[in-house]
């Protein structure tokens, strides 16, 4: 949590507009975790190092409990998923 703020207070500070800030924060927060979820291109398509940081994000295991929930209606299967999203 304290990173995420100090994060936000350094961008904006360093942007002159609003408009700047919101974009620096989006691309350095908002892009690489959406890129690293699976959701758009998957984990096992990736080059080794950037599968191994995707491995340390959360997302990918949020993404595979629910497109296993919503899309199949397993809800036993996801349990292990969603333990290692709570472990982080």
């Amino acid at each position: 949590m304290l990173c995420s703020l100090g994060m936000g207070l350094s961008i904006s500070t360093t942007g002159k507009r609003q408009f700047v800030a919101r974009e620096v924060a989006i691309f350095t927060a908002f892009l690489p975790v959406f890129l690293l979820s699976s959701f758009v291109v998957d984990i096992r398509s990736m080059l080794v190092a950037v599968r191994l940081i995707a491995h340390i994000v959360v997302t990918p295991y949020l993404i595979a409990a629910l497109q296993s929930t919503f899309l199949a209606g397993n809800g036993p299967i996801v349990l292990p998923d969603l333990l290692a999203f709570t472990l982080f």
